[in-house]
């Protein structure tokens, strides 16, 4: 989907974007040949032109950065599909909902095959020189909680690029907190931890502390069930964005794979 926006571009807004993309121009590379059967003026097409070929040597660089503050904020779900080999799923248990009063028990990472826990009084520290290695973090309601808890705690903490599927999933017409969400779109969880929610966590923390290690083990695979189920999540949402946006991107994405092939 990122190869066929033009949202980024200055000056183009969602309605020239949907022109451009009516015309049968569904990609940048599409763009520097097709131009001229666009009918935009002539210095909005050369406009257009150069921000195309900055894109195309920045995604080549990987250069998440300039995407995620070229984009509108409602938009950067759209780098996701070229970056999520470097992603983290990410998601904070705490000991209460205030940043300033309470204190983050564990945060857990996935990046799509393995997961990683950092705990508190273990390797907690650890996470804010982790996170460096990842373009992207993905969360549920992190742009609100989970990243500026982590930031109240940890003042070096810089995070990635950020997508929030709370927001995105809003959009969507999916509402409420993750749990609700997951049931919304048929997401089971694992039996022995389906029913746990936030409170459960902070009660599973305290028994830890009073040294019940098997509360520690369930904590961290009811963490561990946040950040695999976001890769889903994320995949969904992308997937239904992406066909509500643009319904004719999978025929074209579809045609240009056998043009692709033809030519091998």
């Amino acid at each position: 989907m990122l190869k066929s926006s033009f949202i980024h571009v200055p000056g183009v807004g969602y309605k020239t974007e949907r022109y451009i993309w009516g015309k049968g121009v569904f990609s940048w590379e599409d763009f520097l040949v097709s131009y001229n059967k666009v009918g935009l003026p002539d210095g909005k097409i050369e406009r257009i032109k150069s921000h195309v070929t900055l894109s195309i040597a920045h995604l080549q660089n990987r250069n998440v950065h300039f995407f995620a503050e070229a984009l509108p904020k409602s938009e950067i779900w759209r780098v996701y599909s070229e970056f999520k080999d470097k992603v983290a799923f990410l998601d904070i248990e705490t000991t209460g909902l205030s940043a300033y009063y309470s204190d983050i028990t564990l945060i857990g990472i996935f990046d799509g095959k393995d997961a990683k826990t950092y705990i508190a009084g273990k390797n907690l520290d650890s996470f804010v020189e982790d996170i460096k290695q990842y373009d992207l973090m993905v969360t549920f309601n992190g742009t609100l909680f989970d990243a500026p808890f982590i930031a109240t705690k940890f003042s070096d903490f810089v995070p990635p690029p950020h997508i929030d599927l709370r927001f995105l999933l809003k959009r969507l017409g999916y509402s409420g907190g993750l749990k609700k969400v997951e049931r919304q779109l048929g997401v089971m969880r694992p039996e022995g931890i389906k029913d746990l929610n936030g409170f459960d966590a902070v009660i599973l923390w305290n028994r830890y502390m009073r040294g019940d290690i098997d509360a520690l083990d369930l904590l961290i695979e009811y963490n561990l069930a946040d950040v695999t189920v976001l890769k889903v999540l994320m995949e969904e949402g992308y997937r239904r964005m992406q066909n509500r946006l643009l319904p004719e991107y999978n025929l074209w994405k579809e045609g240009n794979k056998h043009e692709k092939e033809e030519i091998r």
